[in-house]
């Protein structure tokens, strides 16, 4: 091959290989993507029904849960009874628990943080709670003394 064959082969090389490095997701996006997701202990927790068809009804135990990094959460809440499966949301500084009791209802929780939440010990300790028939409302602690 000539000398002249030889430079376009390696100039055309080159404009690849820089073609397939800027497709390629930068350091920042590709640790993101290597980051966990966040998981928050086991801890005490409690929600209470105060008014509405299932006043009294309380879920008490030990709520571990994580938090993917979209803000997605899941988790178990581990009571006396067995575990309750536990679905959700972070955004920003608030926090919405939904709570899939066995008998296909559903009891949620929200709550609002300071700041935004972005390790557990930001989480809000606190909240209100709907559910699990329309017209419940109560409140509930995460972690309150514990």
């Amino acid at each position: 091959m000539r000398r002249s064959s030889w430079s376009i082969v390696v100039v055309a090389s080159a404009v690849v290989a820089l073609g397939v490095a800027l497709m390629l997701p930068g350091p920042a996006v590709l640790a993101a993507a290597r980051t966990p997701d966040l998981s928050c202990p086991a801890k005490p927790f409690s929600a209470d029904v105060l008014s509405g068809s299932d006043r009294d009804l309380s879920l008490v135990g030990r709520l571990a849960f994580s938090i993917a990094v979209g803000g997605r959460v899941t988790g178990t809440l581990r009571t006396a009874a067995g575990a309750v499966p536990v679905t959700g949301s972070v955004s920003g500084g608030s926090l919405r628990l939904v709570f899939h009791l066995r008998s296909g209802l559903r009891m949620t929780g929200v709550g609002v943080s300071k700041v935004p939440i972005t390790d557990c010990a930001g989480l809000p300790r606190r909240g209100t709670a709907t559910g699990p028939r329309h017209g419940d409302t109560g409140r509930w602690g995460y972690a309150i003394g514990g």
